[in-house]
């Protein structure tokens, strides 16, 4: 779950940014709290035996040793190291960001492409919007263990009214040893057709851009990085 900050910083005053340096959901302190306390008590042991159990003779071997160490840091690439390693992190955290099946971008070009004002039309429009959700959930539910506790069975799904009772029984009859997630994307590029025959778009290219690059493009982003 996102943690905002946005009502901590939404007026300029002189405690705003230690109020956020100090809060504790979310932060960079809990994130790190572990590692920190293991490298704190390491540091103090080390300090403690160098002050403490360590004669004269001992302390210059100590020394010589961390001088030696010092010597050859410049010899290991850390910050490049540390800087590829973080590149890829977020190269492919943003990568699977990026492949997340967004309903947006395709709503607005069915909301665009197939036209008309009257009710069959609005439902056509809807109803593709509606099958591309209900793969959207489908593909969540068995990636994320809180959208499979939302929606534990298709049952679920139905009753939250992604899918008829119509629509239930033709998706049970459908015998798959794989998951159906391609199913309700028949179903959408079904009426993208119908739309087409009666006349609600304009050009055939319309319906192959929703054929070949929308539909096909959303059904690969929602599927390919989980399967």
């Amino acid at each position: 779950m996102t943690i905002t900050y946005t009502l901590d910083v939404s007026k300029s005053r002189f405690s705003s940014f230690g109020k956020l340096l100090l809060r504790w959901r979310g932060s960079l302190w809990k994130s790190v709290y572990r590692e920190l306390l293991f490298w704190l008590a390491v540091y103090s042991i080390l300090s403690c035996i160098y002050r403490i159990m360590l004669n004269d003779e001992q302390k210059m071997l100590f020394e010589d040793l961390a001088e030696f160490c010092f010597k050859y840091t410049d010899f290991i690439p850390l910050t490049f190291i540390l800087g590829f390693y973080v590149s890829l992190v977020v190269n492919r955290w943003w990568d699977m960001f990026n492949n997340i099946g967004w309903i947006d971008n395709i709503a607005l070009y069915i909301a665009a492409y197939i036209e008309g004002v009257e009710d069959d039309v609005r439902m056509i429009r809807r109803n593709v919007i509606r099958y591309l959700v209900l793969v959207q959930a489908m593909v969540f539910r068995d990636i994320s263990p809180p959208i499979r506790q939302r929606f534990p069975t298709m049952n679920s799904l139905q009753e939250a009214g992604y899918l008829n009772q119509t629509e239930m029984t033709a998706f049970d009859g459908v015998e798959s040893t794989h998951a159906k997630y391609w199913l309700p994307i028949h179903w959408a590029m079904m009426l993208i057709s119908k739309a087409q025959e009666d006349g609600h778009m304009k050009s055939e290219g319309m319906v192959m851009d929703l054929y070949n690059v929308r539909c096909f493009t959303y059904y690969s982003s929602s599927r390919d990085p989980f399967i």
